[in-house]
């Protein structure tokens, strides 16, 4: 028995230089078919670092760069007057590697070909709100549907450097809100809330911003020449953010869709690590949850707290020939460190 999310997140851009973030690392990319932009994104203000430029004759044309998600890199193609090419870039432990996979011309070469590689950190945790659109950044920006905005800042900021906000100003304040709003339990006000900080916290490739850089009247407060925040706080805080929507581990139980907004009436989300209690994967539809797989890494009782329609479920150990135990509201459930458990015909 098993909960699958079969879409891959590679957002893309067609556009020349949009500054994109490199998965893994605090640098973003300002990428043109004959230009690369390397920036620091450690502080507020963004520091260029360094401009590599690239034997491209142009005109360029299908000028791809994608954001790979799956692999924490960023890939970049398209085809010149020389030929067609494609590299990628990815981190390393003092910054970035890149490797040129097709080349157009003996000339085109790329500085710090690979070393210092790490071991890259596999992610099981995924989430999908049931849209499969087309990931070409433009479009996501100009359908402006949480649906497909979510999982992929929830993907990229579990790549993220972790970051804590140590004041309120700027489009941290928007953040603020948000928080606010899912703490309150202000289910219709969590939606409009995350769309603002979208709107105003990101340009162009999901790159984050402190300042309202596109000038869209949002009246924030301004930041003191002192203040250090770097703006991939917005990618690590907001990833916890979006996974509190849908799952908390606290001290003695596990929350199962605790604030769930009207707009996100459908979704899966896999390979949650609650805490010490294991892993968790689940799906609901109709603004109710429908299964629940739970891997247990403890033996005891574990409190499982469902939404309030809820009023009774099943759970059974998978690979088991065994028509389970029907469980109340408020009753812990027994677990064995190891297994694998069945969480459906949950019942209003």
């Amino acid at each position: 028995m098993q909960i699958k999310i079969a879409q891959r997140y590679r957002p893309y851009s067609h556009s020349l230089g949009d500054p994109i973030i490199l998965p893994g690392s605090i640098l973003a990319f300002q990428i043109y078919p004959a230009l690369i932009r390397v920036i620091s994104m450690a502080k507020r203000s963004a520091e260029v670092l360094e401009e590599i430029p690239l034997f491209i004759k142009g005109p360029v044309k299908d000028f791809t760069v994608q954001q790979d998600l799956e692999k924490g890199e960023i890939h970049v193609w398209g085809h010149s007057v020389n030929g067609y090419f494609r590299y990628r870039i990815f981190p390393n432990r003092v910054g970035f590697s890149t490797v040129v996979e097709k080349s157009p011309t003996p000339e085109f070469q790329l500085p710090y070909p690979a070393q210092d590689v790490f071991e890259k950190v596999k992610f099981n945790e995924r989430l999908s709100l049931g849209s499969h659109k087309a990931q070409d950044w433009n479009l996501i920006r100009r359908r402006a549907d949480l649906t497909e905005i979510l999982p992929l800042w929830h993907r990229l900021g579990l790549f993220c450097p972790k970051f804590d906000a140590k004041c309120a100003k700027g489009t941290l304040s928007l953040l603020e809100r948000c928080f606010e709003a899912v703490e309150a339990g202000k289910k219709l006000e969590i939606a409009p809330a995350l769309m603002n900080l979208f709107k105003v916290g990101f340009v162009a490739g999901f790159c984050p911003s402190l300042e309202d850089t596109q000038h869209q009247g949002f009246d924030l407060s301004k930041f003191d020449l002192k203040d250090e925040e770097s703006p991939l706080v917005l990618l690590s805080q907001g990833c916890e953010l979006i996974r509190s929507l849908f799952i908390r581990a606290e001290k003695e139980s596990v929350r199962i869709l605790p604030c769930l907004s009207p707009e996100f009436h459908c979704g899966r989300m896999l390979g949650v690590e609650c805490g010490s209690f294991g892993m968790i994967d689940f799906e609901w539809t109709k603004k109710m949850i429908r299964r629940m797989i739970f891997r247990a890494n403890l033996t005891g009782e574990i409190a499982f707290q469902f939404q309030k329609e809820v009023r009774s479920y099943r759970v059974r150990r998978c690979n088991e020939q065994d028509r389970g135990l029907k469980m109340g509201v408020g009753e812990k459930v027994s677990v064995e460190a190891g297994q694998l458990y069945l969480f459906d015909q949950f019942e209003s």
